[in-house]
């Protein structure tokens, strides 16, 4: 076996020296660049949070002006609809609109009306669904003679013939939904009654924001609900597991002996 001299020793010492500089030099390196790349990582989130704010506030801005557009829209709807009215359930045909609605107005309601009250009458369908009559819509001259004949349209009870407002799109939504609610609530045996654009509800008088709101909550609570009883039972759910847990958590008494022994 050949022996190492001094020199050879010395050699490999400082080889492993400039090995351990390479290494902490690389090593610095790589510090440098991970706090390059964390500066820039920094730089770019600061970016992205300040596009996304932006984002936010341009959504807040568009929101805000839709939603005085949808205002606008609906009072000018209403506008164009306040001397309409909607007949459901009559027969006619497509030429005797007019004659048939003045017998009606005259024979059931207790008006007297002319063709010439009349500003337009015609079909909103022209096909008849689930053998439904189409409903008919008529535009008086007069906002009197409208008022006066909804007023009465009570008196077509029992004839299969009912007369509604011309809702707009945003009203008949908001319409629509109040009956829902008015059913579901019935249905629970509640009293409950539509008063022009509220729901009173045993005495209580709910807005359609609030009872969307409340509608929303519930919701929201059914899918809580119904994701908790769907999840999967494993072997911490068994009653043994349970009891064994109330068992850890309940603290031992001390015995008499040990009583003793403490005081």
């Amino acid at each position: 076996m050949s022996e190492v001299s001094n020199d050879d020793v010395i050699a490999m010492f400082r080889e492993l020296k400039q090995q351990n500089e390479e290494i902490k030099s690389q090593n610095n390196q790589l510090v440098h660049q991970f706090g390059e790349l964390k500066v820039e990582f920094q730089n770019y989130k600061k970016e992205v949070e300040a596009s996304i704010q932006g984002l936010q506030t341009d959504y807040e801005i568009l929101k805000q002006e839709n939603d005085v557009l949808k205002i606008k829209l609906n009072t000018t709807e209403r506008k164009l609809k306040k001397f309409n009215l909607v007949i459901y359930g009559l027969k006619c045909g497509d030429d005797d609109i007019s004659n048939d609605l003045i017998e009606l107005f005259r024979e059931k309601i207790g008006i007297e009306c002319q063709e010439r009250d009349f500003r337009d009458t015609y079909k909103i369908s022209s096909t008849q669904e689930n053998n439904k009559e189409p409903p008919i819509l008529v535009e008086f001259v007069s906002n009197k003679l409208k008022t006066d004949i909804l007023t009465n349209a009570k008196k077509l009870k029992g004839t299969g013939v009912y007369i509604s407002v011309d809702y707009t799109s945003e009203d008949y939504k908001k319409k629509k939904f109040l009956i829902s609610q008015q059913k579901l609530s019935r249905e629970r045996g509640d009293t409950a009654n539509i008063k022009g654009n509220t729901l009173v509800i045993n005495g209580t008088t709910w807005t359609y924001e609030a009872l969307l709101e409340k509608s929303h909550n519930n919701d929201a609570d059914k899918e809580a609900t119904s994701m908790n009883s769907c999840r999967k039972r494993g072997p911490e759910d068994s009653p043994e597991a349970i009891v064994n847990r109330t068992k850890r958590t309940v603290p031992k008494m001390p015995t008499r002996a040990s009583s003793r022994i403490c005081q």
